[in-house]
């Protein structure tokens, strides 16, 4: 109930998946498909912990990771931080992916 209070107020998809009658709000799980057991270990301890240790690495490869979690679940903060470490650390090969996905922050 603690995580799914904090997931709520960082992000308003979160907020809809819990606070509707979709299954996520029956059951209390979230299945991340699609990204590896490194994001996803990354993304549940930014919200346990606030950490973005490690981040950097390889050219902020999981920087550009949970950039791109973060605009997908609507969490700002994610979207910051990673933004962030982005902008010191990020090789060719993450700017260059930021750039064709067009997507941007909404801070």
């Amino acid at each position: 109930p603690c995580l799914r209070f904090i997931l709520c107020q960082y992000s308003s998809v979160f907020k809809k998946m819990f606070e509707s009658d979709m299954k996520e709000a029956k059951t209390g799980i979230v299945n991340i498909h699609g990204h590896d057991l490194e994001s996803v270990s990354a993304f549940w301890k930014y919200f346990d912990v606030k950490s973005t240790k490690n981040w950097e690495k390889n050219g902020g490869e999981i920087a550009l990771k949970m950039f791109k979690l973060g605009h997908f679940y609507e969490i700002d903060p994610m979207l910051e931080d990673a933004l962030t470490i982005l902008a010191n650390n990020a090789s060719d090969k993450a700017i260059l992916e930021i750039l064709e996905s067009g997507l941007s922050s909404k801070a």
